[in-house]
């Protein structure tokens, strides 16, 4: 061992080197006596791993290698460094200078009684203090002592894009900085609580006795921009990764728990892992250490909890099943393909809010963020990057908050697919969100759904609870309940895509179509994921979704698609004509001219024609056959302004609106080739058989018929 090793600490020792040697920086490796040696811009690789202080001294050039004797710049050093680590700790540092008697001269035959000097101490005690050389601004101007940051850094630099800076700051935080704040406020928020280590590395001295007053922030900066400029280009986009449950490149799961990461069955600190950033946040609970108990589950028992609710379906706790399904996809949602959402709806006394303050709350703690009236901005802003799920009360539809609601609706939409929200960010720069997470709604009424919103949730629907006091629940089983149902997902986590599939293609036999086999198919494979072990039988499966078909799903919720929807809104819309005193709907002049009897008079049927050509739209009939079709302009001020305000409305008036695209779903639709005269005006429009769209004899609906008179 060295001279110099001899006398130092490691913290010294790492403070002397880089003072010494501009190119040098030494740091120890943590669990063991090892040490990192940096040599910048050294040929053969720049880390060397030595066994001891005293061999990285040698190599770094800072003592002889035959005698251990150090250096005059590690002698100068040292002083510096003593100066260094006593203003970081508050008093001396260490140098492992042996204290002498006033009357000792120490030196070799002066006939003390200790050893005699080493090299070392007597180079010490005849140094002068280090005074810099002329022009060394300590690497602020690019030449000087540090031109790169110390490996040992607390804040991990990430890369830059746009004059934004990506950071990982000391307790492992995601921060941007843009180029102008990078003052010292910001830099020590970055660093604390590790701030010490400016002081050690960047110390600013008094202009008179040396003494270390603080720390040198327009060093740090430069630095930590250098940094990222060397990293590269780089934004958060598909890179950084919030607390909840993710995969890597080949499907394994990853558990971010906010202060640890749990990838490949190992637990490791949050951070820079691979390219992809974990930062650190508040801490989630992981899987249960032990089995559970007995010969049951805990997803049994969280089961036999949510069926004494009252569920509208009650044939196989279906409802029930598809809560529990949610509850699992919702602390799996970063990690799945698909994240159904589902909408909790009941009259008061159902119990809406009692099964998410006692049950969700307790069961998924953290993994769960809820509000109550809280806006889309208000979410994404709160929840970041976390794949956590989202539960919001009270959605309730009123007057003024539709687009609100149809806001935080949209949301859920771009999170069930995985998509990424932009917003403006830092000076104007968009900043992406991606949006991962399994969203429930909750209202006693459900607000007015397109088509796209319905494919996407699964509407869970309460009765009223029987007389009685509400059951008591034991918030620390709850808990224990969600631990355990984390570890059956993760450990049954290879199962789940074959579970998936199976229930996908008994979904798609019941006449489902994609949107419907991912919602329900992910609800019930979620389940299944935590209640049993293997995969459950075809016959099994084929039980379960029975009540699941499609046309049972849309005669529940009212839904239909959008082609019918978009001709619903166009024949129940009142036409601004009177007629006798009152108005008519589209639909009922539409069947007057179509299908009016004898008792109908001409009249009727000319203002009928007439009305109807206001709003670009004409009763024809086909040549060859008389069959009747509809002709329903592309363009015009008249049915431009029928679905003004709704999501099939036309740009200008001149131009073909979105129901054009809507109405030509519906079969046997057709185009005309040329222009059709309607109104006295030749216009471009579509065609649709009256027998699909407004068949004779179903004008009131089949079975139905006016009351008599």
């Amino acid at each position: 061992m060295t001279e110099v090793a001899e006398k130092l600490t490691p913290e010294m020792a790492g403070v002397v080197v880089a003072l010494a040697n501009p190119k040098a920086r030494l740091s120890r490796i943590p669990g063991g006596g090892a040490y990192r040696l940096v040599i910048l811009g050294s040929a053969a690789g720049q880390s060397m791993v030595e066994a001891s202080v005293g061999d990285a001294i040698i190599k770094a050039g800072l003592a002889d290698a035959v005698t251990g004797a150090p250096t005059e710049a590690t002698a100068a050093a040292q002083d510096e460094a003593r100066k260094v680590m006593g203003a970081v700790t508050g008093g001396g540092a260490k140098t492992g200078k042996r204290k002498r008697k006033a009357d000792d001269s120490g030196g070799a035959g002066a006939g003390g009684d200790g050893p005699p000097p080493s090299p070392f101490e007597a180079a010490l005690a005849e140094a002068k203090e280090y005074v810099p050389a002329d022009g060394d601004d300590g690497g602020v101007g690019g030449g000087g002592r540090r031109g790169l940051l110390p490996e040992d850094c607390p804040v991990t630099p990430l890369g830059n894009s746009g004059g934004i800076h990506y950071y990982l700051d000391a307790q492992r935080q995601f921060r941007e900085l843009l180029d102008r704040e990078h003052g010292k406020a910001s830099l020590l928020g970055l660093f604390t609580p590790r701030h010490g280590w400016l002081y050690a590395h960047y110390p600013r001295y008094a202009k008179e006795g040396g003494a270390v007053t603080g720390w040198r922030a327009e060093a740090v900066a430069e630095h930590l921009m250098a940094s990222n400029a060397q990293r590269g280009l780089w934004t958060p986009r598909d890179h950084v990764r919030g607390a909840g449950a993710w995969t890597d490149e080949h499907g394994q799961l990853i558990l971010h728990l906010g202060n640890l990461v749990v990838m490949g069955g190992e637990a490791q600190r949050p951070g820079l892992l691979g390219d992809m950033v974990y930062p650190s946040a508040e801490p989630l609970f992981g899987p249960r250490k032990e089995p559970w108990p007995g010969d049951g589950s805990a997803a049994a028992e969280l089961l036999r909890l949510l069926k004494q609710w009252n569920w509208k379906r009650k044939e196989g706790d279906l409802d029930a099943r598809l809560m529990l399904g949610w509850i699992v996809a919702a602390l799996l949602g970063g990690a799945l393909r698909f994240r159904p959402v589902v909408w909790l709806t009941g009259d008061k006394g159902t119990g809406k809010s009692t099964l998410q303050d006692d049950i969700l709350d307790h069961v998924m703690g953290r993994w769960l963020f809820r509000a109550a009236d809280a806006s889309a901005a208000s979410i994404y802003q709160t929840k970041g990057q976390a794949a956590l799920g989202v539960a919001l009360d009270e959605l309730e539809p009123e007057p003024h908050n539709g687009q609100r609601i149809q806001a935080v609706i949209k949301l859920a939409r771009i999170a069930a697919s995985g998509g990424k929200l932009r917003r403006g960010g830092k000076d104007g720069d968009p900043t992406e969100y991606a949006i991962r997470s399994c969203f429930m709604f909750s209202s006693i009424l459900i607000p007015p759904l397109s088509s796209q919103d319905r494919s996407r949730l699964a509407v869970l629907e309460l009765d009223q609870l029987p007389p009685g006091p509400p059951p008591k629940f034991d918030a620390a089983h709850l808990r224990d309940i969600g631990a355990g149902m984390l570890r059956a997902a993760v450990e049954g986590w290879g199962r789940l895509p074959d579970i998936l599939q199976a229930y996908r293609t008994a979904l798609a036999a019941q006449g489902h179509r994609g949107r419907g086999c991912d919602v329900f198919g992910t609800l019930l494979a979620c389940s299944t994921l935590v209640l049993r072990g293997g995969i459950p039988t075809e016959l099994d499966i084929r039980r379960e979704v029975a009540e699941l078909s499609a046309e049972h799903i849309a005669a529940q919720s009212g839904d239909m698609p959008d082609h019918e929807q978009c001709f619903h809104h166009l024949a129940t819309h009142v036409a601004d004509v009177y007629r006798g005193g009152t108005k008519r709907t589209i639909g009922q002049h539409i069947y007057t001219v179509a299908y009016g009897s004898s008792a109908v008079g001409a009249h009727d049927k000319v203002e009928a024609k007439q009305t109807l050509s206001l709003y670009g739209i004409r009763v024809i009939l086909d040549r060859e056959d008389q069959r009747p079709f509809l002709a329903i302009a592309n363009s015009g001020s008249g049915i431009a302004a029928v679905f003004a305000d709704t999501h099939w409305h036309a740009g200008e008036a001149s131009q073909p609106g979105g129901w054009v695209q809507a109405l030509r779903r519906f079969p046997d639709h057709e185009v005309t080739k040329n222009g059709i005269s309607i109104g006295g005006s030749l216009t471009r429009a579509t065609l649709l058989p009256l027998s699909v769209v407004l068949p004779e004899g179903q004008f009131f609906g089949a079975g139905w018929e006016d009351a008599a008179e």
